[in-house]
């Protein structure tokens, strides 16, 4: 059997990879991953956490497309109109940095700015007034982020391959595990 690309790897972001790939029109893509069960996967420990607070332009607008992607997930992923809850939660993030890194969070801050992302600029008594349980002494500045969320992604790894798999079974082209 031959394929048009091989994903190494079935973590979440082999998974991400093969379904983009698969809505790309690919037509043999395969999935090798050695450990299906993910006994000793890093995407089981991982905290499933997206944000968009990132130095980089393009880090930023990958950010913004995954979460309109995950708010959506099981639309995308869906099999015979089964798809896991991937327990997607709009929370918070906070990102804090110590003192001689304060120029490199404001910049962060500008950029994420012109790229529409609501982010708040804290200093240490904002930080210490908002999270009064926090330990704050070492801290010289923070960017919070209103409505970034998190998920499972073994749940989301799951429903990918689901939705591989029927790829696979509904039309000629593949979309297997090795």
């Amino acid at each position: 059997m031959t394929h048009d690309v091989a994903v190494i790897g079935a973590g979440a972001t082999g998974c991400a990879t093969a379904y983009f790939l698969k809505a790309a029109g690919v037509a043999k893509v395969c999935v090798i991953e050695p450990d299906p069960t993910y006994a000793k996967a890093s995407t089981p420990v991982a905290t499933g956490g997206c944000r968009r607070l990132f130095g980089l332009p393009e880090n930023i607008r990958m950010s913004q497309f995954s979460i309109g992607f995950f708010k959506d997930f099981a639309a995308h992923v869906a099999v015979d109109g089964y798809a896991p809850d991937v327990q997607w939660r709009e929370r918070g993030y906070l990102f804090v940095v110590g003192a001689g890194h304060e120029k490199v969070l404001e910049q962060n801050y500008r950029l994420e700015r012109e790229l529409g992302v609501n982010v708040e600029l804290l200093d240490r008594s904002a930080i210490a007034e908002r999270y009064p349980w926090m330990r704050n002494d070492d801290l010289a500045l923070g960017g919070y982020r209103r409505k970034t969320a998190g998920s499972i992604p073994t749940a989301c790894c799951r429903a990918s391959a689901r939705r591989r798999r029927r790829w696979a079974r509904s039309s000629s082209a593949t979309a297997s595990w090795a």
